[in-house]
């Protein structure tokens, strides 16, 4: 029998489940990003299989459940990035994974960013639905902080969650790969989600979100900086005022491959032009033997506040290529490694900054 764990959701209202004109966005890492197999076209994602349900059994066009994804990432810094997508592509619904992520490269979402997330859906007319999947490599899942945060925001203002128990999934012998789902394993997940959507009063649970006053204000900031997109840089250096400490993270959306770098990221008194600290990060990582494009987080500062410069620049440092086995050609020179940006610099804060005097050297 397959158990739910579901949080508050107002099943008992009227005109529950989705209607053929829903368009439903899926904001997850890259277990919300798998669809098939693209050499045997095996299913393997719970979305597609979610999908494939939803027109059969509510003739809801598969093009309307549009997955925005950030495999390798996660919901604290390239999730609010592609939050700002799936706002403009105006869906109803708005389905976040927040639990199966790497945060071995980067922090768990906090209570302020769950509920920046929220309150930016809730406010441009999407109803947010929380899904948990605890897999199996995951210990411990409850335990983690991005499941308290998310959890007690949910169930203090009555936020729909799933959390799907698969103790019923593994006990009959259904396979999952690491952090991924495979065919069974994809199809148990989307089941579970599509039983839950069936009960759900969308237009109800919206209106209700809507019409509370108890969401506390959200004091996260997300900034968009054109830095010329497209053309590879070498150093990026600006200012910033404000009145209190804060967290900083600088991401960028970046083709990274054998020829990735690793960052020197400086903070530097403007007074006396000292640099008070510095920091290496690797863009490299171990399957950068190919190409792919990621976002990329530059920096993540906790800064004292008030006035500091920041300077993000390439490293005379090689990336730690044993750790990668799957190369078989030549790493490339200190030469050769650069950032290729695709996309403007986003940085994102846990208060209102002020940002001003950025400058950058690009690579000709």
């Amino acid at each position: 029998m397959l158990r739910l764990i579901s949080g508050v959701a107002d099943i008992l209202l009227r005109k529950k489940g989705i209607s053929a004109h829903e368009n439903i966005a899926v904001l997850g890492a890259s277990l919300s990003a798998q669809t098939v197999n693209h050499k045997t076209g095996e299913l393997t994602g719970y979305v597609e299989a979610f999908r494939q349900r939803c027109k059969k059994e509510f003739a809801l066009p598969p093009e309307q459940v549009i997955q925005f994804a950030y495999g390798g990432n996660r919901l604290s810094d390239a999730g609010l990035i592609r939050l700002e997508e799936v706002i403009e592509a105006k869906p109803s619904i708005c389905i976040v994974e927040p639990i199966v992520e790497d945060v071995s490269r980067g922090s768990e979402a906090d209570e302020a960013e769950y509920l920046y997330v929220f309150k930016k859906l809730i406010a441009n007319n999407i109803l947010p639905v929380v899904f948990c999947v605890p897999l199996p490599l995951i210990v411990n899942v409850r335990q983690t902080q991005r499941y308290k945060a998310c959890r007690k925001l949910c169930e203090q203002y009555q936020i729909p969650i799933l959390t799907v128990d698969l103790d019923d999934a593994v006990d009959s012998g259904v396979v999952f790969d690491g952090l991924h789902t495979r065919s069974e394993s994809a199809i148990f997940v989307a089941n579970a989600l599509f039983e839950f959507m069936r009960e759900l009063p969308i237009k109800q649970s919206l209106k209700r979100l809507q019409s509370l006053k108890s969401l506390p204000p959200s004091s996260f900031a997300f900034k968009r900086v054109d830095t010329g997109q497209g053309r590879p840089w070498r150093s990026l250096q600006f200012a910033f005022h404000v009145e209190k400490p804060f967290r900083l993270k600088v991401l960028q959306r970046q083709n990274i491959g054998p020829f990735s770098p690793v960052l020197n990221v400086s903070t530097i008194d403007p007074k006396t032009n000292v640099v008070s600290s510095t920091k290496k990060v690797s863009v490299w990582d171990r399957y950068c033997y190919y190409q792919r494009s990621s976002f990329v987080v530059l920096c993540d500062l906790e800064l004292s506040g008030e006035s500091g410069v920041i300077k993000i620049e390439v490293a005379n440092d090689a990336p730690d290529y044993k750790k990668c086995s799957k190369f078989s050609g030549t790493w490339p020179s200190e030469n050769e490694r650069r950032l290729e940006p695709i996309s403007p610099l986003f940085m994102l804060a846990n208060c209102q900054i002020e940002v001003a005097k950025l400058s950058m050297e690009y690579i000709e």
